[in-house]
């Protein structure tokens, strides 16, 4: 289930996804109400969904039938009492999250959020002192360092967080064409996803993505090829950027704007 396609829901629809008996799971928590005394309650759920690859909540709607309830306030008093438990000092790094979308029936309200999954340079994200990870319909404490090393420091690629992608993709071009910032595990595994999808699917925007990502690759091997000899020329690094390598930095900049392009069409 996408952000988008809740988006498209009207009641009718939003009704139907609830009688199919859709469960809780990694990506979906149900809420009957909240209780503003115990924020901590919150924090877990919303730094958990963060610290895994992102969620909905929707509050108003019993978790044990899926039966709709309404949130047990107005609507601004309720987004109010959420951003008093996410936003304070008790949730860092802060969650990424938003109101997706708003269902009424009758006097009744549902409201979903939407919770971003974290970026690597934030997660893990601690609620009240404590590390939350989603596992199946809870959200569950970390319960060994070696469990924190292989969820958090792993470099995992995870398609679908288009954020994480665009993040390392486009760093590319913040360090002037290097990588020397760059986590290269995590590209390691975008190309070994790359070239799974390629074999499996034989689909061509794949292929076509796949061409740009190692295009990309060449390139910043021949940026690094020209360095290296303005440096052997000159005696001592040097500030000029001859021709070619203007030609060759235009040439990643416009690769990485398409790649990204490309990815985000497919995957969103």
């Amino acid at each position: 289930m996408r952000a988008a396609d809740i988006l498209r829901w009207d009641n009718r629809q939003f009704q139907a996804f609830l009688d199919r008996g859709t469960p809780e799971g990694d990506a979906i928590e149900y809420k009957e109400r909240i209780e503003p005394h115990k924020g901590s309650a919150i924090r877990k759920a919303f730094s958990a969904f963060a610290n895994a690859t992102g969620g909905f909540i929707f509050f108003g709607i019993r978790d044990t039938d899926r039966a709709i309830v309404g949130i047990d306030c107005g609507a601004n008093e309720f987004l109010e009492n959420i951003s008093n438990c996410l936003d304070c000092d008790r949730l860092r790094p802060s969650v990424k999250y938003s109101v997706l979308k708003q269902f009424r029936f009758g006097t009744k309200l549902v409201i979903v959020y939407l919770i971003q999954p974290g970026l690597d340079s934030d997660r893990p994200h601690m609620a009240d002192d404590c590390i939350y990870v989603r596992e199946g319909n809870r959200s569950r404490p970390i319960q060994s360092g070696d469990e924190l090393r292989r969820r958090f420091f792993s470099s995992r690629f995870v398609p679908e967080h288009l954020e994480q992608v665009s993040y390392w993709i486009t760093r590319i071009e913040q360090d002037d064409f290097t990588l020397a910032g760059i986590d290269v595990q995590y590209l390691l595994n975008a190309r070994r996803y790359l070239e799974d999808k390629c074999l499996t699917l034989r689909d061509e925007r794949f292929i076509s993505l796949r061409n740009r990502f190692n295009a990309i690759g060449k390139a910043l091997d021949r940026i690094a090829t020209l360095r290296a000899a303005i440096h052997v020329a000159h005696g001592a690094p040097s500030f000029d950027r001859p021709h070619e390598l203007v030609q060759e930095c235009t040439y990643v900049k416009q690769e990485i704007e398409s790649f990204l392009t490309e990815y985000k069409v497919i995957h969103q």
